[in-house]
């Protein structure tokens, strides 16, 4: 036997092999399917998050609040996730070739959402962030002095921050500086969201 025939040959024999394993490999599957509604309406949750932790498995509910997941057979813990409500977790086993069928009711939960900050590399969590962030509440200095505009607002109310007059003509702006008045690589002018 020469070397291209025996390529063939334990090409054919691959291609035998993965045509064999293949439905053995399709009936090693499973499916876990379920409804996801409102624990006092009963009525349907749209877009909810069902995922399996520790996977990369997992679907959004479509309009009448239905999820379908295919995933290996194995034990998994189901969870939930929808603003709003609680989270729900749940263990699911799923053996091959079968349908385990999980509806779930997620009651309404009222949670304080984390501070989002916008900073110059991205969005980040209040909590996880590692500047100084400072908070003025506009409600609560207007009881204690008249403001004007947004520079009276600033005017020594944060740390490290300078409000300066542009010129002495009423109606122009003012600068907001950060870091004093000297920078080497950085601009001491804020970005500003609104």
């Amino acid at each position: 036997m020469n070397i291209a025939n025996g390529r063939r040959c334990l090409r054919a024999l691959g291609l035998a092999l993965v045509l064999v394993l293949l439905p053995a490999m399709a009936w090693a599957q499973g499916t876990i399917t379920g409804r996801v509604t409102d624990a006092s309406t009963r009525q349907p949750l749209i877009g909810v998050q069902v995922v399996l932790d520790g996977t990369s498995y997992g679907s959004l509910t479509d309009a009448e609040g239905r999820y379908r997941i295919d995933v290996p057979a194995g034990t998994y813990s189901l969870r939930t996730v929808y603003i709003g409500y609680g989270p729900a977790n749940q263990r699911v086993v799923v053996t091959s070739g079968e349908t385990v069928t999980v509806d779930i009711a997620l009651s309404q939960s009222a949670i304080a959402l984390d501070e989002v900050v916008v900073t110059a590399t991205g969005e980040q969590r209040k909590r996880e962030i590692g500047n100084a962030v400072s908070t003025i509440s506009a409600t609560q200095v207007l009881e204690s002095a008249p403001i004007n505009n947004v520079s009276d607002l600033l005017q020594g109310r944060s740390a490290g921050v300078q409000v300066v007059n542009s010129s002495g003509t009423p109606g122009m702006g003012s600068r907001i500086r950060i870091r004093g008045s000297n920078s080497i690589s950085l601009s001491n002018e804020p970005l500003i969201y609104v």
